[in-house]
């Protein structure tokens, strides 16, 4: 057999670390208003719930058993960084908020821009100046920055978000472009495109249109990522915007990765539980079930490979600022 590679967003799917940032963290660090706080247990148990929505919902997993199996959100130390922070105090979390922000990324597999819910569904109550770890602890939609350090708990400092104009620098920190426009290379801000014109990226076209390349095309441009059937390039690096589809290179049309037992000719057309071997996709193993890689690759979810058996790995710990 082949050992499948660890590919993000195609064969490893670490469920706290790819689906999270994408859903939630993505909104966590932006900040937001004010509303009714919930507990952190809560917030884990939608995390959890949530993620298996995402897997069964967007990455074609067909058995939600197999998620709730596999992946726990507990795992990430992104994760248990935010439940420190809501324990705290520094950040509260507010549920019917995230509920509307993840029902809709769900609603969309996300593609477009976040809902604005999810820049509510937190708040920040550390005033500039005091120790974060995080920029949802910014009171005020600050941001937290942090000094170049090696290890991987860093803290760091609330500083007001400066908005910044088209044609401005985004290389500090706490910038954020105005709207309408994006950070193009961490320099400056510049206008998204509209559909059919060129682009270098998704953040770079206006929503919910995706940076593709087209066949016989020689370069990018944005096209309506909800059209189907939706032309693409399969030699080109430009993902199809749906994570459960694959540009397929026979018909140069975004496809359905395939599912365990279907046949494949790579990695990147099975679902993220699976992974090609010798022409088909095989399923990922579960707890228990003999592994053969070192990255975890061949283990669903958030499993890990240790000692020749897929296993959960230990709680992720949390990052936090000292008292």
């Amino acid at each position: 057999m082949v050992r499948p590679p660890c590919v993000i967003g195609v064969s490893c799917s670490p469920s706290a670390l790819e689906f999270l940032p994408v859903l939630v963290l993505a909104g966590v660090l932006l900040g937001g208003c004010a509303g009714n706080g919930g507990s952190s247990d809560d917030l884990l148990g939608q995390l959890d719930r949530a993620t298996c929505d995402w897997a069964v919902a967007c990455e074609g997993l067909e058995s939600r058993g197999v998620c709730e199996a596999t992946r726990f959100s507990a795992d990430s130390t992104d994760v248990q960084t935010m439940l420190a922070a809501t324990k705290r105090g520094t950040v509260s979390y507010h549920p019917a908020k995230l509920r509307e922000c993840l029902a809709g990324k769900l609603a969309t597999c996300g593609i477009g821009d976040e809902p604005k819910t999810c820049e509510e569904a937190f708040t920040g109550h550390v005033a500039a100046g005091g120790a974060c770890v995080l920029d949802a602890e910014c009171a005020g939609r600050g941001k937290c920055v942090k000094p170049d350090c090696q290890t991987s708990c860093c803290i760091g400092r609330c500083e007001a978000e400066v908005v910044v104009p088209i044609n401005g620098a985004c290389f500090d920190p706490r910038s954020r472009c105005i709207e309408g426009s994006f950070c193009s290379g961490a320099t400056s801000c510049l206008p998204r495109a509209g559909v059919g014109e060129p682009c270098g990226t998704t953040e770079g076209c206006v929503s919910p249109a995706a940076c593709l390349m087209q066949p016989n095309e020689t370069s990018p441009t944005c096209v309506l990522a909800t059209t189907r059937p939706l032309p693409c390039a399969a030699d080109a690096p430009y993902r199809c915007p749906r994570p459960d589809e694959y540009c397929e290179p026979t018909t140069s049309v975004c496809t359905k990765r395939r599912a365990s037992g279907e046949p494949c000719r790579g990695h990147h057309e099975c679902i993220s539980f699976a992974y090609c071997d010798g022409g088909t996709c095989r399923a990922k193993a579960t707890i228990g079930q003999p592994c053969y890689c070192l990255d975890g690759g061949c283990c669903a979810g958030t499993l890990i490979c240790s000692d020749g058996d897929c296993e959960r790995p230990p709680p992720g710990e949390a990052c936090v600022p000292p008292v």
